[in-house]
């Protein structure tokens, strides 16, 4: 597209919005990226806060202007694979295994001036709720309003994601914004799809028939920085601040083929030393015991790097891995409640390494019983197209 127009202060500006690919070294390719850029005028911009950019500049280069947008909203396509262990001893839970398939509606806020917002689209409506809304992690964290309520975590970053608020306090089924009682009811993960299932076909079966979800689906979203969120259907005189329309670019790989065997598109992992979990009951069960522990420790693990050739033509690279141990803290009443707070240990693996190396500090005094952990192999296509490795502990 390109543009032509004249700003308050009667400079010109020309705006082009470009397309084009990116092919990696490692392989993995980001097709139909999207920039905008300028020539003349910057003035009457607005900057990453929604206020006017107040040092425009007027020169006939090209150059880029960004998107303009005051938060961060994407949706990955995503798939995983959980391998399930129980915290308290470290042996194999039953089912052992789970395959996962869904879109996941990332939505950050580095700038902190949104407190929530709302999505609609093809695929959401289920019944009668067809609108969701989604609550920032500075309000989950420092509202007291949310002391004490699912989601209430002490420790939420700033770039963490908003989270839907639910129907219940712990089904995660996201409540449409008319009925929403986000106190209440707190929030969950901001995801939607096919979960828990013991078969991967049976996995792209229950995404594929439950869920209208489609290449080139739009969704519409609403950001917010006031309390609408706080009452039920407060969202309803409220004003938003900015309004996003995404198109969805990418659904979820069968998880069927992914899962292939003799033919896995995931990574495989194996090996290791002392706490690797994968491939050996002992070493699951001394990774248990460190979670438990609560104290500092290494973790050294390798796995074998998925095949090439995703559906689409792309491949997957490593993206992150981290170790993640969550619990009450010890003004929670019981080890079920809330408030918790949660340690993630976040690394980058080189985008084709096969081993990594992860120091673990000791757990923060604000954790007081470990109740959920987690080590996962993220890999990516840079694309919209997420794979996970999972390991989990409850």
């Amino acid at each position: 597209a390109e543009r032509t127009s004249t700003n308050a202060d009667l400079t010109q500006r020309r705006e082009i919005d470009i397309e084009f690919d990116v092919h990696y070294a490692d392989g993995t390719k980001n097709l139909k990226a999207t920039n905008t850029i300028i020539s003349g005028s910057s003035a009457g911009s607005r900057m990453a806060n929604g206020s006017a950019c107040t040092t425009s500049e007027n020169k006939p280069q090209w150059r880029f202007h960004g998107n303009r947008k005051i938060v961060d909203f994407s949706i990955n396509a995503s798939n995983d694979i959980v391998d399930r262990y129980a915290l308290a001893t470290g042996l194999s839970k039953t089912p052992d295994t789970y395959h996962n398939k869904y879109l996941e509606f990332i939505m950050r806020d580095p700038a902190q001036v949104a407190t929530y917002f709302t999505i609609s689209g093809t695929g959401l409506p289920n019944g009668t709720r067809t609108t969701y809304i989604a609550v920032s992690p500075r309000v989950l964290r420092d509202d007291a309003r949310f002391a004490g309520q699912p989601g209430n975590i002490v420790d939420w970053r700033n770039i963490d994601s908003f989270r839907f608020c639910q129907v219940s306090t712990s089904n995660g089924v996201f409540e449409d914004i008319s009925t929403a009682n986000c106190t209440v009811n707190g929030v969950s993960q901001p995801a939607i799809g096919a979960f828990n299932n013991t078969d991967p076909a049976v996995a792209d079966t229950n995404f594929n028939n439950r869920f209208g979800m489609a290449l080139g689906a739009t969704y519409t979203v609403k950001v917010y920085n006031d309390s609408g969120w706080a009452t039920v259907n407060g969202v309803a005189s409220s004003t938003p601040i900015a309004t996003l329309n995404y198109t969805l670019g990418n659904l979820p790989y069968s998880a069927a083929t992914l899962s292939a065997v003799g033919a896995e598109k995931y990574p495989n992992l194996t090996g290791g030393t002392v706490t690797t979990v994968v491939g050996s009951e002992d070493t699951s069960v001394k990774l248990a015991r460190q979670m438990r522990d609560k104290t500092a420790f290494n973790l050294d693990f390798t796995w074998v790097a998925p095949a090439s050739g995703l559906p689409d033509g792309t491949r997957y690279a490593v993206g992150s891995a981290f170790y993640f141990v969550q619990g009450p803290t010890p003004s929670a009443v019981a080890p079920s409640t809330w408030p918790r707070s949660r340690q993630l240990n976040l690394y980058y693996p080189a985008p084709t390494a096969t081993s990594f190396s992860m120091n673990q500090a000791a757990l923060n005094s604000n954790i007081a019983t470990p109740n959920f952990g987690q080590l996962e192999l993220q890999f990516t296509n840079r694309n919209g197209n997420i794979g996970r490795i999972q390991v989990t502990m409850d």
